[in-house]
């Protein structure tokens, strides 16, 4: 726990196989963190990844348009290329941060 980087700007710099996104804080501080300790910025590509309802979207590529407080859960605009839409349109989807790699 590293209380002192609460709300700092970081850049995401590694994903590890145990699920954790590896950041630098500040120059020399770097921080492995749980996906759901680290809010990513609109417009961050993403790819989707581990859903189970929906696995059909999993290894689709996107952009997160939003997070959602109240759901705990990205939006994400995707692709409709495997979704019942024309396959110029792009949908959103809602997802946990668990589910999200950048």
């Amino acid at each position: 726990s590293k209380p002192e980087i609460n709300g700092r700007k970081a850049e995401v710099v590694n994903f590890r196989k145990d699920g954790k996104f590896v950041v630098r804080v500040d120059v020399n501080i770097f921080c492995a963190l749980k996906p759901e300790k680290l809010l990513l910025p609109p417009g961050t590509a993403v790819v989707l990844h581990s859903l189970k309802s929906t696995a059909a979207l999993n290894g689709i590529r996107g952009c997160l348009v939003s997070f959602q407080k109240e759901t705990g859960r990205y939006i994400v605009r995707i692709p409709a290329v495997k979704l019942v839409v024309a396959p110029d349109e792009m949908k959103t989807v809602a997802v946990k941060p668990a589910n999200v790699w950048c």
